[in-house]
């Protein structure tokens, strides 16, 4: 499955960091901008699937751009990558039309994952629209209440000592938990782990998660476009 991609950052090496971590994935980068109106230009004149673009870009800003490049329903898609980690930045993002907000602190497979279920909104019935009301109270037959909500946690890159005191759990009880859904879900690795979680819609698009970006030269785990 191919996904053309425009990519849209003021910094020359996240760019090529950027690119080399979707190439990897069979992702398309078709087009590069740092100018928030060259960005608008591009999406106007290749017509991507998917926008990716920084809040902080040279002239018009990444959240004016994405705007713009909604009120042309082109049907073309944005999701913001950004080193805002910010209540404010996400709601801004949103609020202009994007389908989700991503740190740029987030894992190469975290942005994989994101980008294919970006592809998928717009496209589900109104009845999943509906039912992603209740995404936190969805159920996985062979896990536990306290497991389904372990795995939301630890997809959004909660530590085990953050899940232990959210949950008021010792962090020996985590690290157990985590040990049991992986062994049900026949996963071996947290990054397929938020895959699962993000495909299965427990956690929204608008999350970030604490492995750094720059990780990430080289995608080895299986993803949705490969």
């Amino acid at each position: 499955m191919n996904c053309r991609i425009i990519l849209a950052d003021r910094h020359v090496m996240v760019r090529a960091g950027l690119r080399k971590i979707l190439e990897a994935s069979g992702i398309s980068v078709i087009a590069e901008a740092y100018r928030g109106e060259e960005v608008v230009d591009l999406a106007r004149r290749l017509k991507p699937d998917l926008v990716v673009t920084e809040v902080d870009l040279v002239g018009k800003s990444g959240i004016e751009a994405t705007r713009d490049i909604l009120s042309h329903k082109a049907g073309i898609k944005v999701l913001v990558l950004s080193a805002h980690a910010g209540a404010r930045h996400r709601a801004e993002a949103i609020g202009a039309g994007a389908v989700g907000y991503l740190s740029k602190e987030c894992s190469s497979e975290a942005l994989v994952a994101a980008i294919a279920k970006a592809r998928e909104v717009g496209r589900e019935t109104a009845s999943d629209d509906a039912d992603g009301c209740d995404r936190g109270k969805r159920k996985i037959p062979g896990l536990t209440a306290r497991e389904v909500q372990i795995l939301r946690l630890l997809a959004e890159g909660k530590t085990t000592g953050e899940i232990a005191s959210t949950s008021r759990i010792s962090a020996k009880t985590v690290i157990a938990h985590r040990a049991n859904i992986m062994k049900k879900l026949s996963i071996t690795e947290i990054a397929t782990l938020t895959k699962y979680a993000i495909r299965e819609g427990f956690i929204p698009l608008m999350w970030s998660a604490t492995v750094s970006l720059y990780d990430a030269l080289s995608v080895s785990t299986p993803n949705p476009f490969t």
